[in-house]
């Protein structure tokens, strides 16, 4: 259950189109590359993101997606590339499995219990949701739990916004914050 055939499935897919990447890269323009990392590297990261996304693999598909990054923007090949993701306007495989983990909250609000409901004092959590006990790591680790710890970090207003302009919002504000693991999203300040 460690993910790993499948991100090894996931990183041969795109290795493969990498290759076409360098290839298009002396022919077409800079922004007909930017449609083909969205039209093939973003439609295979993002099948079943939600399910694998907080593998401990993961970091073999963010090293593929920083090789395609700096190919379309023709960069060194030691080049960091938290700037060049910004510079695209493209998420990290980190960012786009937290966009899935708050969408799937907010598409499933109604089966999420608030501390509220659990308790009646007026404590700092009473407006976040309530994470139900997970003993195994494994358990910690699955998106019913982790989208909830997503979901806590967020003010609890954003919630309450359309699902357009939700979706808009924290997009925006993960192209501005590419993250590389999720320990520098639980340790970052969210502000809109």
């Amino acid at each position: 259950l460690s993910w790993e055939v499948h991100i090894n499935n996931v990183c041969s897919k795109l290795s493969k189109t990498l290759y076409l990447l360098r290839r298009l890269k002396t022919v077409v323009p800079k922004h007909y590359l930017k449609v083909v990392y969205y039209a093939h590297i973003n439609s295979i990261i993002n099948y079943g993101l939600l399910l694998w996304g907080n593998s401990t693999h993961i970091d073999k598909v963010l090293l593929l997606q920083k090789k395609a990054v700096r190919i379309i923007t023709n960069s060194r090949y030691k080049d960091h590339c938290q700037p060049l993701f910004i510079k695209l306007g493209i998420m990290t495989v980190i960012s786009l499995y937290v966009f899935q983990l708050l969408l799937y909250v907010k598409d499933n609000l109604n089966n999420f219990v608030g501390r509220s409901d659990v308790h009646s004092y007026l404590t700092r959590n009473r407006n976040t949701f309530d994470v139900p006990f997970a003993r195994l790591s494994r358990t910690k680790g699955s998106f019913e739990i982790m989208s909830l710890r997503i979901a806590n970090k967020m003010p609890s207003s954003i919630f309450l916004l359309s699902r357009k302009r939700f979706k808009k919002l924290i997009s925006d504000w993960l192209v501005k914050h590419p993250f590389y693991n999720m320990d520098e999203y639980f340790n970052c300040t969210v502000s809109f």
